[in-house]
């Protein structure tokens, strides 16, 4: 014999009534992590805008060092002396000691010492130049 209608839904109220309830639960659960995910997104934000300021700051330092370094490079450049007409039989390793020669002839009072260079090389020839022309020499 089939219980009565009303413990039936005596029945089905109880087990909507758990369902309802587990469903709250997990409705619950589910808000407690999308808020933990959110301040978790908040925080991801807040350290990504850091990063970015650093990386502007970076950059505009960087900016700044390579404007610096091409300033010097260039104040550095004054100081160099171009000779031309050098032969080009005098080789790469023969220069320093020919223009130390050729600085002494010019100005007999500077005494060997008082010379120094720190390099010399030739210089490319521009493309207008006679092969017979020799390249300049920097120093």
């Amino acid at each position: 014999m089939a219980p009565p209608k009303a413990q039936q839904v005596s029945s089905m109220r109880t087990d909507f009534q758990t369902a309802v309830s587990d469903m709250r639960k997990d409705l619950l659960e589910v808000g407690t992590r999308v808020n933990a995910l959110e301040e978790k997104t908040d925080e991801l934000y807040q350290a990504n805008d850091a990063i970015v300021e650093k990386l502007q700051k970076f950059e505009k330092d960087n900016r700044r060092l390579m404007e610096k370094m091409a300033d010097l490079e260039d104040r550095s450049r004054r100081n160099n002396i171009h000779v031309p007409g050098v032969p080009e039989k005098i080789t790469h390793e023969e220069l320093t000691s020919y223009l130390l020669q050729l600085f002494q002839a010019i100005q007999p009072a500077l005494e060997p010492a008082d010379l120094r260079l720190d390099r010399a090389h030739r210089v490319p020839k521009p493309s207008k130049l006679s092969q017979d022309v020799p390249r300049d020499i920097v120093t």
